[in-house]
């Protein structure tokens, strides 16, 4: 059954703020058709103020049944709406997970379910195979986690890539290091070290970020991951050290 065309006009208006910062290009493309939308509808003004005596118009439309509001532009607004919040749902669940991960919660039973449930609601977006794919790899109860974490890393590269866009793929790469290198500094503030596969996926990381962008910060940040893996700073899965 139809949700509300009051509520779904009002999350238009409301999650904007919240989904801002989302990486997917796609999210960002739908963030700004319904902006747009939303103005040109006089659901809201320039600032983003919602005029409350449209969305009750279009709210009288689904309370006799219509399941419409009688405007196909307006109808597709209200399916972006929809796609929004469910964005909105999977990134509830990706902030979860990253929680919870960085919490040092057992990462089978309190952080995996989330950036399951996340991928569960949105399979094409790679960031959250980024997030999946780190918890997998710092899983030392489990003796595949860095296999299952090489098929996550693969399908981020392969939904970025599908893009067409080089732009959407050098992205995604940034979103990837950005949170491995997080988890490194979370776990030096700990005193502790990271699984060996963070650094070896950090120094791959960096590679490819050099060679798309030229960068040399990103050939020294590889270096420095290679020079962790030389010394031995970090866990081996199946030992105690």
């Amino acid at each position: 059954m139809r949700r509300t065309v009051l509520i779904l006009s009002i999350l238009i208006i409301g999650l904007m703020p919240f989904l801002s910062a989302c990486d997917s290009g796609e999210t960002q493309e739908l963030i700004y058709w319904a902006k747009l939308w939303a103005i040109v509808h006089d659901i809201t003004d320039a600032d983003g103020n919602p005029n409350y005596g449209t969305v009750t118009r279009f709210a009288i439309g689904e309370a006799f049944g219509l399941g419409t509001t009688g405007d196909e532009e307006g109808d597709a607004a209200i399916d972006a709406a929809r796609t929004l919040n469910n964005i909105r749902q999977a990134e509830d669940e990706a902030d979860q997970g990253w929680e919870a991960l960085n919490g040092g919660k057992h990462i089978q039973e309190g952080v995996l379910p989330h950036f399951n449930k996340a991928i569960d609601m949105r399979p094409d977006d790679w960031s959250y195979r980024n997030g999946r794919g780190i918890a997998n790899l710092e899983d030392m109860d489990n003796p595949d986690g860095a296999k299952a974490a090489r098929e996550d890393f693969d399908k981020a590269n392969e939904i970025a890539k599908r893009s067409g866009k080089p732009e959407e793929y050098l992205r995604m790469l940034k979103n990837r290091e950005q949170a491995l290198a997080r988890l490194v500094a979370i776990k030096n503030d700990d005193h502790a070290v990271p699984a060996k596969e963070v650094y070896e996926e950090q120094s791959s990381t960096y590679n490819e970020l050099y060679k798309l962008t030229g960068d040399k910060i990103y050939l020294l940040l590889k270096q420095q991951a290679d020079t962790n893996l030389a010394q031995g700073y970090y866990w081996t899965r199946g030992t105690d050290n």
